[in-house]
């Protein structure tokens, strides 16, 4: 009865029997196979390197943006098509706008034509995703942005920066004085058509007096010729009226879009203007980084292939794995040893014979 109390007793301790058991046979299985774990694991590590060995230097030109408070951040902390604020700072809203034209095409070839990297009108698709990869905008205050440009080239880096910055600028405001634009555009047309007709009521008037000439002195014009005349003054008058309105329409419109530059240049004020590097940024870190990353994924892939080769290895190594196999007790164990050599002879050569183990139920 003790001894049954006994085995009782230590069941609890099967499971953890068990998972020591797992641990020793996947190191024994790394150490029984380390050539296949090593080798692989030099090799990607040694990709790292060589990965790690091609970063560039990188070259980064900052330019500083202030946005101050006027009517342009209404429209930009504004969600578009509702009438709930966003609640983004000045800088985060126009941060936001920022890094949503680099994702357009349209704004991403005004940058690159801009900066002289480009000036096609269709530039590559690897020219457009350079562009994306190496231009951004940070916030870095309620009313303080930085657009920030990196390449292997200082004189690019600066080109890209203060490029974005311009064309930015310059695409608020388009959106600003497009209405006021288009309005001088329309009224300037019309002033070109009044015109054509104040020329052709004065050309019918004078082909008109041609025609008819004034009487003699002290007689004055019957009453049909003076009638005639006076409508085709009144349609020189007429015509002349509508050219000074349209004159005066493009007049308003060209001050409301002086009004509307001089509001997007107090909205948008460049604190920092960007300039041309003159040292590259660290690339230790970044190396280093690199290399860690392919040193991990290598363990990861060695550690799964010992992982699986322990899970499906059902060879018989020790009295455990009889135990654990066969649920029988190990009564004794029988080394493996060399055979030892008689006196006399010659050679240092030893025989082995494998070890047995014995077992009952």
């Amino acid at each position: 009865m003790a001894y049954d109390e006994f085995i009782l007793a230590s069941q609890p301790n099967g499971a953890q029997r068990s998972a020591k058991r797992f641990w020793f046979r996947l190191l024994e299985n790394f150490f029984r196979h380390k050539l296949l774990c090593i080798v692989p694991l030099l090799l990607i590590v040694g990709a790292g390197v060589y990965q790690a060995s091609k970063v560039k230097a990188q070259y980064k030109s900052i330019g500083v943006v202030n946005v101050a408070d006027n009517a342009l951040l209404s429209s930009l902390t504004t969600q578009r098509g509702s009438d709930v604020a966003s609640y983004e700072t000045p800088s985060q809203a126009t941060t936001r706008q920022i890094n949503e034209l680099l994702r357009t095409d349209q704004f991403t070839i005004k940058v690159l034509n801009a900066s002289g990297m480009d000036r096609s009108a269709t530039p590559s698709l690897d020219a457009l995703l350079k562009v994306r990869s190496n231009v951004s905008a940070v916030s870095t205050g309620n009313r303080l942005l930085a657009v920030t440009a990196t390449s292997s080239d200082p004189t690019t880096s600066f080109k890209l920066a203060q490029a974005t910055i311009n064309q930015f600028m310059q695409s608020v405001l388009d959106v600003q004085i497009k209405d006021s634009t288009e309005a001088a555009a329309f009224w300037s047309n019309l002033v070109t058509t009044y015109q054509a007709e104040v020329n052709a009521a004065e050309k019918a008037t004078s082909d008109w007096i041609k025609a008819n000439p004034a009487p003699a002195a002290g007689t004055l014009r019957s009453f049909d010729d003076q009638l005639q005349l006076q409508r085709l003054n009144d349609d020189i008058t007429r015509a002349q009226a509508q050219v000074t309105d349209a004159q005066n329409k493009v007049q308003d419109a060209n001050l409301l879009t002086q009004q509307s530059k001089s509001s997007v240049g107090e909205g948008l004020q460049v604190v920092d203007q960007p300039t041309t590097p003159t040292a590259p940024e660290p690339i230790k870190t970044k190396r280093a980084l690199m290399v860690a990353i392919y040193l991990i994924l290598g363990l990861l892939i060695i550690g799964s292939f010992v992982m699986i080769s322990t899970l499906f290895d059902r060879s018989v190594r020790s009295a455990e794995d009889i135990r654990a196999a066969c649920g029988l007790d190990v009564v004794a164990t029988v080394p493996t040893v060399g055979e030892l050599s008689g006196r006399g002879r010659r050679g240092k050569s030893k025989t082995k014979r494998p070890g047995s183990s014995l077992a009952t139920a």
